[in-house]
């Protein structure tokens, strides 16, 4: 990852926006959607919803080209667009029960044995979609607390705090999965 302080690029990038040139919006829209898409997709958990917001974010950037002010990356800045409107689908519709299997006893009976990645997608698709988001764009997409703050339009240190306590939920989520209900009672009829 870059500096988090726009460059000339940036502006020039984001005039050429403006003015509707095909160049620069093919090459908006090739260097961004892989993560403007995956930024929806953490928050949303539907791939058809956040190829939407993607394309309303892409939609939106074109329209407000214009006011790219330059505080932040221009990539800081679209992304910040994808997040809001992923927020905003979020709370637009009720949740719908997961297909996902939570009784770690079921899985024992069908003698299947999660790999480690099915176990942690499984606890990171049952945090918060704002933890899971940090995360993913700290430790998959490699981003900064600086450039994280940036796209969630918060200072670097409250960043670094939704990192860490994203960290500790996703921990505790993991720990639990891993208690089968007989420790809990064995525990219970100890004490």
């Amino acid at each position: 990852m870059g500096a988090s302080a726009p460059t000339t690029d940036d502006r020039d990038w984001a005039r050429a926006l403006a003015r509707g040139e095909d160049e620069a919006t093919c090459r908006f829209v090739q260097s961004h959607s892989a993560t403007g898409y995956a930024v929806a997709f953490q928050i949303l958990e539907d791939e058809g919803a956040a190829e939407d917001v993607l394309q309303d974010a892409f939609f939106r950037a074109y329209q407000k080209a214009g006011t790219f002010r330059g505080e932040a990356k221009l990539s800081s800045w679209f992304y910040r667009i994808v997040y809001n409107l992923a927020l905003n689908a979020l709370k637009q519709r009720s949740r719908k029960p997961t297909d996902r299997i939570k009784n770690p006893d079921l899985l024992a009976e069908q003698e299947m044995l999660p790999s480690l990645e099915e176990t942690l997608r499984a606890a990171l698709g049952e945090i918060d979609p704002r933890d899971r988001l940090v995360l993913y764009l700290h430790y998959y997409e490699g981003y900064r607390m600086a450039e994280i703050g940036e796209i969630l339009n918060i200072r670097e240190p409250a960043a670094k705090v939704r990192v860490h306590r994203a960290r500790k939920r996703l921990k505790r989520r993991l720990e639990r999965g891993n208690e089968r209900p007989g420790k809990a009672t064995e525990k219970a009829s100890q004490g």
